[in-house]
């Protein structure tokens, strides 16, 4: 977008994530067939997967990669460890997986479920499925039940190693029932230094607990993870000149910790984002006859063709409902191409009134796309 248009500048990237995407793509076209030899030979298999994932992390920080069977399309694992937004990455960078690969590769989100036990040491201490126990604590208020975890380690141990052993935990908990049903239903995972009282699990057992009581748990995807939509209403501010978003009443959002770190005016997550070029922000509309009704309406078309025309640069998130304006909460893998479509979209409808853009970067600038006095 022509920034002496709009006399704004918007945040940059020395390379957006849809970019580095594609470079990840072309590399990997590149690499393929040595790849494939190299996984197949038990001497060079280990570095073969190693430069896989160091690939990966060039496009998003902290990823993995896990090499699966190798009969047919490779199974290839990626995962964040858990890492909510940056599994949004993940899942955009398997989406522009060419159609010429997937002979060769075969993608999925998120850990699996595993077959092969795992183990690990913590300060000289064993740590399996068979030795840490899960206890459910339902939540008072009803929100996300917590899981708590046990093992007798845990009682004398200090930082790094309490660290490293929530990590191991959520390693087990993932090869027990994968990592999406973790991430949606036990997110809130906490080790303890004594066990609880009442009814526990060992990590083996617990998938034969869920298959029992809810089996329809074990069936969850990182997609069903990560498009649940949650709702939101507020009183929302009536002030003429409030903050973007400040007078929302109702909200859907997939993403909700985005808006509610721009409430906090805390802008943590959108560092994070921008550690590999991609943007969270919202579009906000107003139309020309002033109603939500009319507002909603347009602000669902302009979804509507974004998804349609820029999907390799934008994601929606969710929508929220203001006094003022309609918002389209997203998150962009290019954000100058994004705002393009946006501008070209408003263009096109005599009815926008007013468009803009604001980034879930609290203290950042606003940039107009069209503003009233243009009409």
């Amino acid at each position: 977008m022509r920034l002496c248009r709009f006399q704004m500048a918007f945040p940059r990237f020395a390379k957006p994530l849809r970019e580095r995407i594609n470079e990840f793509w072309d590399g990997m076209a590149q690499k393929t067939p040595g790849l494939l030899k190299r996984l197949a030979d038990p001497d060079e298999c280990q570095d073969a997967k190693l430069e896989i994932t160091e690939d990966l992390q060039k496009v998003v920080p902290g990823a993995q990669a896990y090499v699966g069977a190798i009969a047919g399309p490779v199974d290839l694992n990626l995962s964040v460890d858990g890492d909510w937004l940056r599994t949004y990455l993940l899942r955009a960078l398997i989406r522009r997986m060419p159609e010429e690969l997937r002979s060769d590769w075969r993608l999925t989100l998120g850990r699996l479920r595993g077959s092969i036990p795992l183990r690990f040491d913590i300060s000289g201490r064993e740590l399996h499925a068979g030795n840490v126990y899960l206890w459910e604590e339902k939540s008072e208020d009803g929100g996300a039940d917590w899981l708590i975890a046990y093992h007798e380690a845990f009682e004398t141990l200090e930082e790094p190693d309490y660290a490293e052993a929530f990590s191991c935990v959520q390693s087990l908990l993932d090869n027990a029932v994968g990592e999406a049903v973790r991430m949606k239903y036990y997110y809130d995972l906490r080790l303890t230094r004594k066990p609880e009282t009442g009814v526990g699990f060992s990590v083996q057992e617990f998938q034969s607990y869920l298959r029992e009581t809810d089996p329809m748990k074990l069936v969850t995807t990182m997609d069903d993870y990560l498009d649940e939509s949650n709702e939101f209403d507020w009183e929302g501010s009536e002030e003429k000149d409030c903050d973007y978003l400040l007078d929302a009443v109702h909200a859907e959002l997939s993403c909700p910790a985005l808006v509610l770190a721009y409430f906090k005016n805390a802008p943590d997550l959108m560092r994070m984002l921008a550690q590999s070029g991609a943007m969270a922000g919202t579009l906000y509309l107003n139309t020309r006859d002033r109603s939500p009704e009319g507002r909603r309406e347009v602000r669902d078309s302009l979804r509507t063709e974004l998804q349609a025309n820029v999907p390799e640069a934008y994601e929606s998130v969710g929508i929220v409902d203001g006094r003022r304006y309609a918002y389209d909460v997203f998150l962009a893998w290019d954000l100058p191409a994004v705002l393009e479509a946006a501008r070209e979209f408003a263009e096109g409808r005599d009815d926008v009134l007013e468009l803009g853009f604001h980034s879930l970067w609290r203290e950042a600038g606003g940039l107009s796309i069209r503003k009233p006095e243009e009409d």
